[in-house]
């Protein structure tokens, strides 16, 4: 009896042994790097998808284009292009947002395409203006709008509601830098206005404007949050 008990065992043994060792690596997660990023129109970059875990048996992903919110069902495809491979293309200015599926549909991710520097300024940044160094106003607004995918119009609404045109390049990976020049008439004096500065795409700007006649010189600096962006 213990025989028959004991091969009855090891058979029950082997048999758990064997499905265990066929047990799947189920996918549990799902990540995009970059998870936002800026492009020229006509640029390419490759999406990278991070599947979870590692030793996942299936790590085939799937990705399209995105609505940019719940109320915003468009999908942006006049903004970017995305192949199966994860390589997203700028076609014109704006935003767009890419997402990335599991082969087994269970998990997803995001990522925020903006395309045209200009467009990944753009917005109204509420901050700190200071005047050659003293602050004057903690909850000031400047505007930026885009012009083209490298200029912006940066508004100086201290200055009878003045603007100046900046061109907009990219810094690094995750910052883009400006700066412009423009003669305006303050009380009749004719004044030149250089602007430059930084924002991140964490929508940060740190702005300095300059404004000179002969002899005087006047330093602004604003530093700013800004609000409402679509991504």
């Amino acid at each position: 009896m213990n025989r028959y008990f004991n091969i009855f065992a090891l058979i029950i043994i082997g048999i758990l042994f064997l499905f265990s060792g066929c047990k799947d690596n189920d996918v549990t997660g799902v990540t995009i790097f970059p998870e936002r990023c800026v492009l020229y129109v006509g640029e390419s970059r490759e999406l990278t998808a991070i599947v979870s875990p590692d030793n996942a048996d299936d790590k085939s992903v799937k990705w399209a284009i995105s609505a940019l919110s719940p109320i915003d069902t468009s999908l942006s495809l006049d903004v970017v292009s995305i192949s199966e491979n994860g390589k997203v293309k700028g076609i014109s200015e704006g935003f767009a947002r890419i997402v990335c599926i599991t082969n087994n549909m269970f998990c997803e991710a995001k990522a925020n395409v903006i395309v045209g520097y200009a467009a990944a300024v753009k917005g109204n940044y509420t901050g700190s203006l200071s005047e050659n160094g003293s602050v004057i106003n903690t909850a000031f607004k400047i505007g930026i709008a885009y012009v083209s995918e490298y200029e912006a119009q940066f508004g100086l609404p201290f200055i009878n509601g003045e603007s100046c045109l900046v061109t907009v390049n990219k810094k690094d990976e995750k910052t883009m830098s400006f700066n412009g020049t423009n003669i305006i008439d303050i009380q009749g004096v004719m004044t030149s206005v250089r602007v430059t500065g930084d924002v991140s795409l964490d929508g940060i700007g740190e702005f300095e404007i300059i404004l000179s006649t002969d002899p005087a010189v006047t330093t602004y600096s604003f530093f700013g949050i800004i609000e409402n962006r679509p991504f």
